[in-house]
């Protein structure tokens, strides 16, 4: 994910601004909050400046977790947008 690769590149404000820009946008457009394994890099970030953080081995069946559910909410919001169409 893009907050990992700013991190482990030190740049930590980019990764801090991508997070901020990701949520805003995520709780906004569908209603739905960051994942925790995002939330607590997040909190991570904010409390150690030289921190080069590792997301752990499930990282990306984290990451799969979280796109399969935006996924099902995009179905939802789309299914619901047709039917009142109809």
């Amino acid at each position: 994910m893009l907050i990992d690769a700013y991190n482990k590149n030190g740049n930590r404000i980019a990764a801090i601004s991508f997070y901020k820009n990701f949520d805003g946008r995520l709780r906004g457009n569908l209603n739905v909050f960051p994942a925790k394994v995002l939330k607590d890099l997040y909190n991570c970030l904010m409390t150690n400046d030289a921190a080069i953080i590792d997301l752990g081995p499930n990282y990306i069946s984290n990451l799969a977790s979280i796109q399969n559910k935006v996924l099902s909410v995009h179905e939802k919001t789309l299914k619901s947008l047709i039917r009142s169409r109809l």
